[in-house]
């Protein structure tokens, strides 16, 4: 495994198994969960990576 991901372990209530936060992004280490992560872009862009595929997001658009 490539050194460079963390790995992101995620702390769930008891009672309510979803975490909701808001996260201002500038740069943000690689990292990996085994967790769904869904991502609502609110301003501005932002590119992710699964894997080896980069994704550009942006605020307002939902695409695969």
């Amino acid at each position: 495994m490539d050194t460079r991901y963390q790995y992101e372990q995620i702390d769930y209530q008891v009672d309510l198994p979803i975490k909701i936060f808001t996260q201002t992004v500038e740069r943000f280490p690689y990292h990996w969960h085994e967790d769904l992560e869904l991502l609502f872009v609110l301003d501005g862009s932002l590119e992710i990576r699964v894997i080896r595929i980069a994704f550009n997001l942006k605020r307002g658009i939902c695409s695969l």
